[in-house]
């Protein structure tokens, strides 16, 4: 390194470490101003999507109920509603698109692009 290079490292080290943090009064609390910012946003799940209580989930825009497996990992995405099993041997899941086809072909092609969210798939 070249020393006029260093010698400018140094002093800014020097000037950086020199440098004092103070609060302008004019700006107000930031934290205050940011809470008030955050206060009225949602936050979990948002209803028109369904909810989930439990096992059971509750869609109140289509104005139905399902009710998972208990201790399955639940999903809810705008494109389907669903589960899967603890150890990923078994998925259920609900959409309203769904593909047309051979079920199997459809569920193993789900399995494919989706299912590996849910853990280990075993086909």
């Amino acid at each position: 390194m070249c020393l006029v290079n260093l010698r400018r490292s140094s002093i800014a080290a020097i000037q950086a470490s020199e440098l004092r943090w103070k609060r302008d009064p004019k700006l107000g609390d930031p934290r205050m101003a940011l809470l008030s910012r955050l206060e009225g946003l949602p936050l979990g799940q948002r209803p028109e999507s369904g909810i989930f209580r439990g096992d059971i989930f509750l869609h109140p825009e289509l104005d139905f109920k399902l009710r998972f497996p208990r201790r399955w990992r639940h999903a809810n995405a705008p494109q389907m509603v669903g589960a899967a099993e603890p150890r990923g041997k078994a998925f259920i899941y609900l959409a309203g698109d769904v593909p047309s086809g051979d079920p199997r072909r459809v569920a193993d092609g789900w399995v494919r692009g989706r299912g590996r969210e849910y853990g280990r798939v075993n086909m």
